[in-house]
């Protein structure tokens, strides 16, 4: 692998369109030192609506954000067994929501005010 973002196009992880949309769109990165541990880093200033279910060794991650006003919907379920941090600046996290350490089998819901 030369580590361009390219990869064969004929295999649906590592085509390239899918490729993007996980690593720069969604932002997922599986821990290397635990597997059944993903950081999430989501871009979602970008796009209005975005829903997400990305296939991973332990299941399925799927991630959704809905823009309402000024603010955002996220919602996030991830495999059991597994946990998560969702990285998202601090002053768009709203009434202490948890975002890091997030438990794995249930359906996480946070809303977020980002700040220009």
């Amino acid at each position: 692998q030369d580590g361009s973002i390219a990869g064969s196009i004929s295999h649906g992880w590592s085509g390239i369109i899918s490729r993007v949309l996980t690593e720069q769109l969604l932002g997922l990165e599986i821990d290397p030192s635990n597997p059944r541990h993903y950081t999430l880093s989501p871009k979602v200033t970008l796009l209005d609506d975005l829903a997400v279910a990305v296939p991973t060794p332990r299941g399925v991650v799927a991630f959704s954000s809905k823009r309402e006003g000024d603010a955002y919907q996220i919602q996030l379920a991830l495999p059991k067994a597994t946990t998560a941090d969702l990285r998202l600046p601090d002053e768009w996290i709203t009434n202490d929501q948890e975002v890091t350490n997030l438990n794995g089998g249930r359906l996480h819901t946070i809303s977020v005010t980002p700040t220009d």
